[in-house]
C-alpha cells in the first residue's frame, strides 16, 4: 500500500510509480482507453486478488476495502492521464468533502459518488474543462462495458483551482491549504 506523509499541513501519497507519460497531447478518448482496465489491474495487484474478475465481483457486492482501492486507483489514473493533456496542471488532490467528519468516523461513506480531484493548474482553460468532462464520459462508458450500469452520474468529478484561488483561499483553492480536512495530493509535476 502506498505510503502517506503530513508536510505544510498536507496529507501526501507516496506516488513514484505514477507519474505523466510523456507522450505527444492526444484526444480524452484514446487517452481513457485502457485506463480502466489499468485501474482494475492495479487494484486486483495491490488487493493480493488472483485477477481483474475478482475485483468486480467484490465491487458490485460493496466491498469497502476494493471501493476504497478502486476510487484511489481512479483518482490516480485520471490525474496521470489529465496531466498528460496540459502542461499547466500543477498538483492533483483528491478530496473526500462530500461526507461528513462524523460519516467518516463511523465509515459510512457513500461509494456511489464520483472521485472528486482537485487539479491546481497555472491557468485555467477551457480546454482543461473540456478534457475532464470528455475523460469521465470515457471512463463511465468503460465502467458501463467491464462493471455494469450502477454508477454516479460522473466518476470524477474535477474542480480546477489557479494559483489565485490557493493564495486567496478561494473556493476549492481553500482545501489545498486545509487543516481539519486537508486532500490527499496524488500527483504533482516535477
Amino acid at each position: 500500500m502506498p505510503s502517506r506523509t503530513k508536510s505544510d499541513g498536507q496529507t501526501k501519497l507516496d506516488v513514484r510509480a505514477t507519474t505523466a507519460p510523456s507522450q505527444p497531447q492526444a484526444a480524452p478518448a484514446s487517452i481513457a482507453e485502457g485506463s480502466l482496465n489499468r485501474v482494475l489491474e492495479l487494484c486486483a495487484r495491490r488487493l493480493g486478488l488472483e485477477h481483474v474478475g475478482k475485483v468486480i465481483e467484490r465491487l458490485k457486492v460493496g466491498d469497502r476495502e476494493v471501493q476504497s482501492q478502486f476510487r484511489l486507483e481512479l483518482a490516480r489514473e485520471a490525474a496521470v492521464r489529465l496531466s498528460s493533456l496540459d502542461r499547466n496542471i500543477k498538483a492533483v488532490y483528491m478530496a473526500e468533502y462530500d461526507a461528513m467528519p462524523e460519516d467518516l468516523a463511523f465509515a459510512e461513506q457513500d461509494w456511489n459518488t464520483p472521485v472528486n480531484l482537485i487539479v491546481w493548474v497555472t491557468r485555467k482553460t477551457a480546454a482543461l474543462n473540456a478534457a475532464a468532462a470528455a475523460l469521465d464520459r470515457a471512463l463511465i462508458e468503460s465502467y458501463e462495458e467491464q462493471i455494469g450500469p450502477d454508477h454516479p452520474a460522473y466518476l470524477v468529478d474535477v474542480q480546477i483551482v489557479d494559483d489565485h484561488d490557493v493564495t486567496n483561499r478561494k473556493g476549492y483553492g481553500a482545501m489545498l491549504t486545509s487543516i481539519h480536512m486537508p486532500p490527499l495530493e496524488i500527483w504533482r509535476d516535477r
